[in-house]
């Protein structure tokens, strides 16, 4: 009995030391695990820290350029990545809509890091400026990243004015 409450001690001990340790982490300003995409981590003297990875980060400002100053929505964004040859994991190099979503989401790319539902500043590198982050939430939030695709005479109509293609919604009754 002494040797199993010995043992339940040490293990809730471990629990506490190890989730005082991520806060410690966290309070220094370094990510709590793994990095977001665009940053690696790397082990320095024995510390594991964080550091940009250039291909990667490129990919990232290449993402936030295409979706806030280029008009792309997100399937817009992938399909250009995809025709500039960008590469998100050699596992799967082709980017996918919700990986693109996820990027533009992430506020690591500013400086800050998530723990536990909460936002603090991080040591890494910003890859995007404050502005592009901005407009880029301002833009979801209004919903550009949701595209219409009608198979009846799709893209056959341009505008008069800007020579866009126009699109159409398809608009279904609810009944009862």
């Amino acid at each position: 009995r002494t040797l199993a409450n010995m043992a339940s001690f040490f293990t809730e001990q471990m629990a506490v030391d190890i989730s005082q340790g991520i806060n410690r982490r966290v309070q220094e300003g370094w990510f709590p695990g793994k990095a977001s995409y665009g940053y690696r981590n790397v082990r320095i003297d024995g510390r594991s820290i964080v550091e940009t990875d250039p291909p990667a980060a490129a990919n990232v400002r290449r993402i936030f350029q295409l979706y806030a100053y280029e008009n792309q929505t997100l399937e817009g964004v992938v399909k250009r990545l995809h025709e500039e040859g960008a590469i998100y994991r050699p596992s799967s190099p082709r980017f996918n809509r919700t990986s693109v979503h996820n990027v533009l989401n992430d506020r690591a790319y500013i400086g800050e890091i998530k723990y536990q539902d909460a936002w603090y500043p991080g040591k890494q590198t910003p890859i995007i400026d404050r502005a592009t982050w901005d407009r880029v939430q301002a833009l979801l939030d209004i919903g550009n990243n949701q595209s219409h695709a009608m198979t009846y005479a799709a893209g056959l109509i341009q505008c008069g004015h800007c020579g866009h293609q126009i699109t159409g919604e398809v608009k279904t009754k609810k009944t009862k």
